[in-house]
């Protein structure tokens, strides 16, 4: 692994390690054994997470952030790797924290983390990532396109595939539509951007808001502002092109979210058929008459 500081390398495990990159160890640090300056990116499926830490991680300054209470794939992986015990046995999570803090915070004290609330949420009473919590920095990545995210989601979820490398071959999703699931899908999304909302207001909290869309617009800015929240300089401009990550572009998203939105689309013209529209009233009925308690107004 290389030893700057300043500008890292493409991780080429992270190349092979599947849906879950961030378990390899082209993203150790040297060993830290100082206190670590930590921040948490606040985020929900499909927000743009995976595309902000990997630019921040690039840096050499800002720690590598990612899904560390994610039980099913990161926390098994990195237990075995620290030779850490089990999180169930006394002081588990405090020895699992430390070791991710070992390994993860880059060299000027840095230690980013990235997290759902549902991935937060069996942990929040642990009294180490409670310590962790009040000790760190909250970024809280959104997304403005609630619809746009919940089709991401759900199709990430169908396909199995959560990133998209730079000139990897694109393989089209084939799924049948269904309202009620993107119905599902948004009130997860939207569930879990909540939860935090609550989450902030309960602790006083008043994170940096970053947005998904400003964020592939131009991350300069969003990451730049990130950066000067923990008191780091990037050594150069954040760029799109610096991350192998691309957005996961498939016709079948624009689809459903046509076929969604015009089933939602009340303005439409009425699609029922002029022979089935309903009789007139009878020419002897008053122009004013209310409508009939058995039939509700037009």
């Amino acid at each position: 692994m290389a030893s700057d500081p300043v500008e890292r390398p493409p991780p080429a495990g992270g190349r092979t390690a599947g849906v879950n990159p961030i378990v390899a160890p082209e993203y150790d640090f040297p060993l830290f054994a100082d206190r670590p300056r930590p921040y948490v990116i606040a985020e929900s499926p499909r927000s743009g997470s995976q595309l902000l830490a990997d630019l921040l991680w690039r840096t050499g300054r800002m720690g590598s952030p990612g899904e560390y209470l994610n039980a099913q794939y990161t926390i098994p992986a990195l237990l075995q790797r620290f030779g850490v015990g089990p999180l169930e046995a006394p002081g588990g999570m405090e020895a699992y924290l430390r070791a991710l803090a070992r390994h993860r915070t880059s060299p000027n004290g840095v230690f980013g983390l990235k997290t759902h609330f549902i991935q937060l949420r069996p942990h929040v009473e642990d009294r180490s990532v409670r310590r962790l919590l009040r000790r760190s920095r909250f970024v809280w990545l959104r997304r403005r396109d609630v619809l746009g995210q919940a089709i991401s989601y759900l199709v990430a979820l169908r396909s199995g595939r959560w990133r998209q490398l730079r000139g990897a071959a694109r393989r089209p999703h084939h799924s049948e539509f269904s309202a009620r699931t993107i119905d599902r899908a948004i009130a997860t999304v939207a569930g879990d951007d909540r939860l935090w909302e609550v989450a902030f207001d309960a602790n006083g909290v008043t994170p940096l808001v970053v947005w998904y869309e400003d964020l592939v617009a131009d991350p300069d800015p969003p990451c730049r502002a990130i950066c000067a929240m923990m008191g780091v300089e990037p050594p150069q401009p954040f760029r799109l092109a610096d991350s192998p990550l691309e957005r996961q572009a498939d016709p079948v998203k624009a689809e459903w979210r046509a076929r969604f939105r015009d089933q939602l689309g009340w303005v439409r013209p009425d699609p029922t058929p002029a022979s089935r529209a309903e009789p007139a009233a009878p020419a002897s009925a008053p122009a004013s008459a209310p409508p009939s308690p058995d039939r509700p107004p037009r």
